[in-house]
């Protein structure tokens, strides 16, 4: 059984009297502590506590010892039935060039770099010119693999294996080795405007 009581001042202002006592609170003295001051016409009646419903504190919670967990991890799907989620090309992409960089022995700070040009990290404060240029073909090629954008003028004139062997060699530091590097993101398959997912 709860008691409930009118209390002296209002949580926010209002102007029924069933609520509360109308009690505001003031600091008579600058250091002092705050006082609630009651209006003078408050009916007696407000300050007598009221008896909530019995109902109210009815205990509907039942509390059990011992719950039977027999079947239940049978009744749910397994996970493995589940459709798997339709793979981002761009993110294919990605880990086709990371593989090609780390496959021609390059170390983090190649790595580093081919991310930056793709989007992965940021740009270094020291960037090039031909670095943020590739950084921004890279942008509008993800717009593309992704069904995004049908605007090939801002990814430049290359196709995608073509632009993505600039890219890698880039990463390594040696321009001159971009046609051998196209071959080999062509077996993986980058081709000229996509990524075939089943390739070697």
């Amino acid at each position: 059984m709860r008691i409930r009581t009118i209390a002296p001042c209002a949580e926010f202002p209002n102007d029924n009297p069933e609520l509360h006592e109308g009690a505001v609170w003031v600091c008579l003295e600058v250091t002092g502590s705050a006082q609630a001051i009651v209006r003078q016409d408050a009916p007696a009646s407000l300050a007598t506590p009221s008896i909530a419903d019995d109902e109210d504190d009815e205990d509907d919670i039942e509390i059990v010892d011992d719950l039977p967990m027999d079947g239940v991890l049978d009744e749910s799907p397994a996970l493995a039935e589940t459709e798997p989620a339709v793979d981002d090309p761009f993110a294919t992409l990605v880990r086709v060039l990371e593989d090609v960089v780390r496959s021609a022995g390059a170390g983090e700070s190649a790595l580093a770099l081919l991310r930056a040009m793709l989007g992965r990290e940021r740009l270094p404060e020291d960037a090039t010119d031909d670095v943020a240029r590739l950084r921004g073909q890279a942008a509008a090629w993800q717009a593309i693999l992704r069904g995004e954008s049908e605007d090939f003028s801002v990814a430049g004139t290359s196709t995608l294996d073509e632009w993505s062997a600039c890219v890698v060699a880039r990463a390594l530091g040696e321009p001159a080795r971009a046609e051998g590097l196209r071959r080999e993101l062509r077996r993986r398959g980058v081709a000229a405007f996509g990524v075939v997912v089943e390739a070697a």
